[in-house]
């Protein structure tokens, strides 16, 4: 039929009888090279077909013909049972048909090798009283999936699809994810915006999504949505059907670099809402605080803005007034709960946001969430310096500088001030100073007090040996000079004993009892 062998069309004789056999295995491409042969049967009438499985509206279907004349395929009588759903297998789908004898064929249909490679061949025509089989796939392909979704036989997507996303969003529950204007697929990423957004605390490696098949069954299969914040690997966007139930788990071991990614996402939580938050340790004013969405950060020196405005640790550090230079800023912890109340611990390390502008360590914060500023052990003078400078130690410190100057007390000056200077903001010594040496007084982080002399040079640059960097509430005594303090000791020899009572008083009384007058 194919080479035009005219030899196979043999002629007849009267009483001839013309016997068809049974195929034993149906070939879709020479089901296709039949239908279109002229001894083909008419395709004007509707034929009567059930399409069963993975299909939008499973039952008998009626397949009326086409108007323009196009055979009845497996393709046309999905289409008219509304599509096939995602949980199909649509590399083994089946056709089964009875022949006259009773027997029943089973065509083996591969519909990605149609939208793969526009295989025509795998799209069978039916023909009246076939079956369609479409299976439930035993595991999802991502690929597939969205081919499937592009292909004409895929469901409708006007439809609004009733789901169920729980674990780690901000607002867990059922949702109907209503369709988008553009025509758009309902996909794995806008239900999770729908729900509010993905939680910090999420593992978004192990999404699950959980859908029940045809009969009662149950498939699950896992997302890993990193791979499509970190290489746009639109496969792990899957596309969403009826029922579908997501769940997003929480993050065993969480790390700043994650939750980086994670705030950058469409699928983040949103920023709009006010967070309260907790700050203990190492800073001016431990406390709760609560966060205005993006806010600004209100001093930027070397550590890096807020990430888009978000809420972030920096930000809540500068609420509560910066950190002290006790603080160990490689240790801090962002203490946050799970949805299912564990515990989930995230370390900090602002010295590498500091030295190496790593953004993924000033970590996005969320709702209820507790940061703690440990004490550090050992305080590197070159590294307080830097520490002084940055965006969340506080803007000033307070020294207080006692004895002889011209004003003695409390005096805010900003971090990282020499020595020198505290005593110049202070007014300077008064003429009963001495100015060759002070002592500098200074808590430090584990509760002992340090005394030291410092041999004072006015004219001196910053030096750890004669001006050292103060810290906050170091205490600096300026001492008496020894002509001041001879000066006073003949004071208190000579100062009254009694209202209006002096020593030379005294001797003038005296002398006068022998009439003797003292000028």
């Amino acid at each position: 039929m194919r080479a035009g062998d005219r030899s196979q069309d043999l002629i007849l004789q009267q009483g001839d009888t013309v016997f068809v056999p049974t195929a034993t295995s149906v070939n879709p491409a020479q089901a296709l090279d039949l239908a279109a042969a002229s001894f083909a049967p008419t395709t004007n009438q509707p034929i009567n077909v059930a399409v069963v499985g993975e299909v939008t509206r499973p039952g008998p279907q009626v397949v009326q013909p086409d108007q323009s004349g196009a055979v009845p395929t497996v393709s046309r009588a999905l289409q008219i049972a509304g599509g096939i759903r995602q949980s199909a297998d649509i590399t083994r789908i089946q056709v089964i048909r009875s022949t006259r004898s009773g027997a029943q064929q089973t065509l083996n249909v591969d519909l990605s090798q149609l939208l793969d490679n526009g295989d025509r061949a795998q799209d069978v025509i039916l023909q009246q009283g076939d079956t369609v089989f479409v299976p439930p796939a035993t595991s999802v392909n991502a690929t597939q999936a969205l081919d499937l979704a592009a292909s004409s036989f895929a469901p409708a997507t006007n439809q609004p699809l009733n789901v169920v996303v729980v674990g780690e969003v901000t607002r867990p529950g059922p949702y109907v994810v209503q369709p988008e204007g553009t025509g758009a697929v309902p996909t794995l990423a806008r239900a999770l915006q729908v729900a509010g957004g993905i939680r910090q605390t999420a593992d978004i490696t192990q999404i699950q999504i959980i859908r029940l098949v045809r009969g009662g069954r149950q498939q699950t299969f896992t997302v890993n949505f990193s791979q499509l914040l970190a290489t746009g690997d639109r496969s792990q966007d899957i596309i969403l059907q009826q029922g579908d139930t997501i769940f997003v788990p929480a993050s065993v071991s969480p790390t700043a670099a994650d939750s980086l990614a994670l705030a950058s996402s469409s699928v983040s939580a949103t920023g709009a809402q006010p967070l309260n938050v907790a700050i203990t340790g190492e800073v001016q004013r431990p406390g709760s605080y609560v966060i205005q969405p993006a806010q600004p950060p209100t001093v930027i020196v070397s550590a890096l803005p807020s990430v888009a405005g978000l809420p972030t640790v920096t930000q809540a550090i500068q609420l509560a007034g910066g950190i002290t230079q006790s603080a160990d800023i490689r240790r801090i912890e962002v203490r946050r709960f799970t949805q299912a109340g564990v515990e989930q611990r995230i370390s900090v390390n602002f010295w590498q946001l500091l030295v190496s502008g790593d953004r993924s360590q000033d970590v996005v914060l969320q709702q209820g969430d507790t940061i703690f500023v440990p004490t550090a052990v050992n305080i590197d003078p070159a590294e307080a310096a830097l520490l002084a400078d940055a965006s969340f130690s506080p803007a000033t410190i307070p020294v207080n500088v006692v004895g002889e100057v011209t004003r003695p007390g409390i005096t805010q000056v900003r971090p990282n001030t020499p020595l020198n200077q505290a005593i110049l903001a202070a007014g300077g010594f008064n003429t009963r100073a001495r100015k060759a040496t002070v002592e500098l007084l200074r808590l430090n982080p584990n509760g002992t007090v340090s005394r030291r002399t410092i041999e004072v040079d006015l004219d001196k640059g910053t030096n750890e040996q004669t001006n050292p960097t103060l810290r906050p509430n170091d205490v600096i005594l300026v001492a008496r000079s020894g002509l001041a303090r001879t000066t006073d000791s003949l004071g208190l020899i000579l100062s009254p004993v009694g209202q209006g009572f002096s020593f030379l008083n005294f001797f003038r009384d005296f002398m006068k009892l022998f009439g003797v007058t003292v000028p």
